[in-house]
């Protein structure tokens, strides 16, 4: 899939999809919505690595040239320059 995708949104999708799948009757539509929420689920997955490959890489030693340059990251990633040290 080409586009990035929020964790919490699928998991939304997924809750919501779980709970219109448990109220329908027709057998037809019923598997191709459990159909769409393993789809998700699999999305999921790969947001959830993407997302912990996302934050080893801030942290990994060599990333940033300087002192400077891993304030500015540090500043831009989580909104607030950390206290020096």
């Amino acid at each position: 899939m080409d586009q990035i995708e929020d964790p919490r949104e699928l998991e939304r999708q997924i809750d919501h999809a779980t709970r219109i799948a448990s109220r329908i009757n027709d057998q037809t539509t019923v598997e191709r919505l459990r159909a769409w929420i393993e789809e998700l689920r699999q999305r999921l997955q790969v947001a959830w690595k993407r997302d912990a490959q996302d934050r080893r890489s801030v942290h990994a030693p060599g990333r940033f040239g300087n002192r400077t340059d891993a304030l500015q990251a540090a500043t831009w990633i989580f909104g607030f320059r950390p206290s020096p040290k």
